[in-house]
């Protein structure tokens, strides 16, 4: 099987005569995406980009480098800035997008599922310590005022909840650990049967 160096793709991501006019600027650039995608997803062969995701891979790093929002969100991931929810969202929408080998879609996937899980468990957690801090803070109020407090406390998590349905949503509907385990195991199985 034919391996391609990232720099002696260069041209083909990013067109002869752009390249040519700041190489340099360029190959910085690609490697930056191509070290935070490393990070991010499972290819990470030393001895380059296989023929067979060459395609893949070229078009990929095509995307990013003309896309101003997903450059600046992998320089931001690149730099180890902190990048927002709403970043890391439309990276991973963007990657799902053009990556069509199924295991690594899957990885990806798993990656996005696991993001908006950590967020929230790290909400739920700030409004749980939240209510005792407000608990042991308030024990000395005559017992009415602090069940009204707590009441509006509730509406404002009934709020938040409300506000935050969509990422909920979008975790049922993403494949299981489980799914995506049978399946990596699946796909091994068939390239090992295959030969």
């Amino acid at each position: 099987m034919k391996f391609y160096s990232r720099d002696e793709l260069l041209p083909e991501i990013v067109g002869k005569d752009i390249y040519e006019m700041s190489p340099g600027a360029v190959k910085q650039a690609i490697y930056r995406f191509d070290k935070v995608l490393k990070k991010m997803g499972s290819y990470r062969d030393k001895r380059g980009i296989p023929e067979s995701k060459k395609n893949q891979y070229v078009n990929l790093m095509n995307g990013i480098y003309f896309n101003d929002k997903i450059k600046k969100i992998i320089n931001k991931i690149y730099a180890g800035n902190k990048v927002l929810e709403e970043e890391h969202i439309y990276l991973f929408d963007f990657l799902l997008e053009g990556i069509e080998d199924e295991t690594e879609r899957n990885l990806y996937e798993y990656h996005r599922r696991e993001f908006l899980g950590k967020e929230l468990n790290e909400e739920i957690n700030s409004i749980y310590m939240t209510i005792i801090k407000f608990s042991k803070n308030n024990i000395c109020l005559p017992y009415e005022i602090q069940i009204e407090l707590l009441k509006d406390i509730n509406i404002e998590i009934n709020n938040y909840i409300a506000k935050n349905q969509y990422k909920i949503d979008l975790l049922k509907s993403l494949p299981t650990t489980e799914e995506l385990v049978y399946g990596f195991a699946e796909e091994m199985k068939c390239k090992y049967d295959e030969k």
